[in-house]
């Protein structure tokens, strides 16, 4: 027969709502992690993407020439090789980068990312995809690298125009009460696809057509001796 404690409660069940200090303490622990737990996925969340927007958005808006209205900016970021030189020790702490931030712009950059949202005045268009010759110039951006106190930050922006090559750019950002704003930019990579050129009506033709022209009338004239 079932003793029954207060309330009804059977006194085994009862039995086990009681606890030890070690066992409350280790509740109290778990119960801290999954609080911090939950914090740090709102803070990569929702407020990670806000960050990320704020930030692409003064990054594009300052690079981009003023004349440029809506900008095209691909849908989602790239990706960069691990050896890329934008993700070089030496280019990430001329720019100020400490080690956290390289870590994460390196971390980000290892996958891609759905494009948040960019509050830019001059209008937006959403591009997907990688853009071919004759597709028009557009702008990518790498994952963000942030600072410890997330004061700071670091990003790579391209502007690719079709088969014509691009520019990159690491830019570095700080928070400042009225918003983003960018401390510094330095131009990584600057490259063009060349065209092969035309050959010179004025080039003598290579050698090698003279020497087989050559041998077969040397060949000619043994046949004919022969």
């Amino acid at each position: 027969m079932t003793e029954l404690g207060r309330g009804g409660v059977a006194a085994d069940e009862l039995e086990g709502f009681r606890m030890g200090p070690e066992r409350a303490l280790n509740r109290v622990a778990v119960c801290g992690l999954l609080l911090l737990g939950g914090c740090a996925w709102m803070r990569g969340g929702g407020e990670g993407r806000a960050a990320d927007a704020a930030v692409y958005a003064v990054a594009l808006d300052s690079l981009a020439d003023a004349g440029t209205a809506p900008l095209v900016v691909r849908d989602s970021t790239v990706t960069l090789p691990r050896g890329a030189p934008v993700l070089n020790d030496v280019h990430l702490g001329l720019m100020g980068a400490d080690s956290r931030m390289r870590a994460q712009l390196r971390e980000r950059a290892a996958r891609t990312e759905p494009l948040p949202r960019l509050p830019i005045r001059r209008g937006v268009k959403y591009a997907s995809g990688g853009g071919g010759p004759g597709t028009g110039c557009r702008y990518e951006v790498s994952g963000v690298g942030y600072a410890a106190d997330r004061r700071r930050a670091i990003v790579y922006v391209a502007r690719r125009c079709g088969g014509q090559g691009g520019t990159g750019w690491l830019v570095l950002l700080r928070a400042l009460p009225g918003g983003w704003r960018v401390q510094a930019a330095a131009v990584e990579e600057a490259r063009a696809t060349p065209s092969p050129a035309p050959p010179d009506p004025l080039t003598p033709p290579p050698r090698r057509a003279n020497v087989r022209s050559e041998s077969r009338a040397t060949r000619s004239r043994e046949i004919i001796h022969g």
